[in-house]
Parts: C-alpha cells; structure tokens; sequence
C-alpha cells in the first residue's frame, strides 16, 4: 500500500531526522549542495569534502528504517531533509556522481545497528 502512495505521490520528502552536530560549521545537506555546485568539483580539497559528506550521510541511521528506503527509491520526485536543511533530487544526484568512485560496504554502526559505512 505504501509503495503505491510512493509512487503515485508527485513529490515525496525522504525525513533522514535532526542533525545534532553541524558539519563543517553549516548543515551536512548545505555542505553537500556548495560542494557539489562549486565549479572546482574536481580540486582535490572539494573531492575530500565530497567524500566526507557521503561518508555522513551513508552513516544516518534512518537509512535502516524500510519506509525510508521505499521513500528514497519509489519516490517520483525526491527531497532530502535532515535537520533544517534540505536537498532536492537534481542536486544529489550531481553529488551521487561527483562521489562514484567512493565503494559502499555494510558496517555495524551506531548502537549495534546495521548502517552503510563508505570507504
């Protein structure tokens, strides 16, 4: 039932929860889209800052929660929220590229909880 609302909703807000800790002085999200934006994209210091915000993200343990997941994936049109920020879908996917070359394995994270550790 869920994933047909998913999928017939036109835009759907994936709730990745609050951020307690701001990241490098802004909200991880905000990072991410200067970051991805910023025409030195390939400089080797805005590649590290790219790597390190997916590291973060990847480590959201919302990312375990199925709704989320059926959000993300189902989704016609999709916005990030964490805390008071936000991402729309055309900016992560610019960042998603910017960061392919970053391998995804599964890791014990977070109070035993099963999260997404990137490398």
């Amino acid at each position: 039932m869920m994933g047909d609302i998913y999928r017939s909703a036109h835009r759907v807000v994936v709730w990745l929860g609050t951020e307690n800790v701001p990241f490098r002085r802004r909200g991880l999200l905000d990072t991410i889209r200067c970051a991805t934006l910023d025409p030195n994209t390939n400089s080797n210091d805005n590649q590290l800052a790219l790597r390190e915000c997916m590291q973060q993200l990847a480590r959201n343990t919302y990312w375990t929660r199925a709704w989320v997941l059926q959000e993300f994936v189902l989704g016609a049109q999709i916005e990030l929220k964490l805390g008071c920020g936000s991402l729309q879908e055309d900016i992560f996917r610019q960042f998603w590229s910017c960061t392919n070359c970053v391998r995804i394995e599964p890791a014990n994270d977070l109070a035993g909880e099963d999260a997404t550790r990137m490398r």
